[in-house]
């Protein structure tokens, strides 16, 4: 799935000579950007600061 978004995100860009060919620019990535961010440490806070297990049993706390 991520691979086709990213050869229609590449074959886009090609035709339209731009890097980031879809209208939005820096404000959607940067808000994409932050979101994955604060995913990313919530998950170690609950991980290992609270011991929380995640999906899967991920981490796998002693």
């Amino acid at each position: 799935m991520a691979a086709a978004g990213l050869l229609a995100w590449s074959g886009l860009a090609l035709y339209r000579r731009r890097l980031l060919p879809l209208p939005g620019g820096k404000s959607l990535w940067l808000g994409v950007a932050m979101s994955l961010l604060l995913f990313w440490l919530l998950r170690l806070t609950l991980s290992y600061g609270l011991g929380m297990e995640g999906i899967l049993g991920f981490p796998d706390l002693p």
